[in-house]
């Protein structure tokens, strides 16, 4: 199986050969639906987002329906979720993939002031969620800060912590158990998120990271990047050109996870 970095599907070639990507195990997911139906390109460039319609559009048939923690529940613990919204969204995309782009930018123009306020409403609830995360990973920061002014031991104390926490992932499994417990109810084991390794590992090493430098802060955008890793089991792949996450990925000998598409892709621009 080979999870998809939403950027991707928009950045597929019309030329691409679909048919070999659909039976190496190329799969979208819940969180590339969420995204590409609540993405500020739908007002701010609809024909980059019209193109990864069209390519999402061929692979709806193998689609991730749940979010990444449901996904999580269902196959270790058999629990089902609705998916009405999920499906919602399917169904739209296979709509405006019939459609024509002048057609779909039209639309899109038309409903130019709605959708933008709608974006940014949906975006209210993570952003409380990326405040507080910050404000946790500011308070370890300032804990660096000596009043002595000893860069020196300042120094040695943040060696210290990296070496007793990069191996250590107790603080990022005890954080997901509580949001799993908190959101659904389930006492969720910790092997069960430990099989995870990608996730947990780069999600320690990227929190590592913000913890000991200075004014450095999680972002919105991040958590669904990461979110992405949930889906992939021991075996899978990820496909993304993020470098942040590729040079983590690689940073942790991990690098057997990344799935290298780029053939498929059209340049960056």
């Amino acid at each position: 199986m080979i999870i998809v970095d939403t950027h991707i599907w928009m950045r597929i070639k019309s030329d691409a050969d679909f048919k070999h990507l659909f039976n190496i195990g190329v799969i979208p997911s819940f969180l590339n639906l969420h995204e590409m139906g609540s993405s500020s390109l739908l007002y701010r460039n609809p024909k980059l987002l019209f193109r990864g319609y069209l390519n999402i559009d061929k692979f709806l048939d193998k689609i991730i329906i749940y979010n990444p923690f449901q996904q999580l529940l269902f196959d270790n613990y058999n629990l089902e979720f609705d998916y009405k919204y999920a499906n919602d969204i399917v169904q739209n995309i296979s709509i405006i993939s019939k459609a024509s782009l002048t057609e779909y930018l039209r639309l899109s123009e038309n409903m130019k002031v709605e959708m933008q306020a709608e974006i940014e409403n949906m975006d209210i609830g993570l952003s409380e969620v990326t405040k507080f995360a910050n404000e946790n990973i500011k308070t370890i920061q300032d804990g660096f800060i000596r009043s002595d002014g000893n860069i020196q031991l300042q120094r040695e104390q943040k060696y210290l912590f990296i070496e007793r926490r990069k191996n250590d992932y107790s603080s990022v499994v005890n954080l997901f158990k509580t949001l799993i417990k908190t959101a659904f109810n389930v006492d969720i084991s910790e092997s069960v998120l430990l099989q995870k390794e990608l996730f947990i590992k780069v999600i320690n090493e990227y929190f590592l990271s913000l913890e000991t430098k200075e004014r450095e802060e999680i972002t919105n955008n991040d958590w669904n990047d990461l979110f992405f890793m949930l889906y992939v089991n021991k075996g899978d792949y990820f496909w993304t050109a993020e470098k942040k996450w590729i040079k983590i990925i690689k940073k942790l000998n991990l690098q057997h996870y990344l799935f290298d598409g780029e053939m498929y892709l059209h340049k960056v621009k």
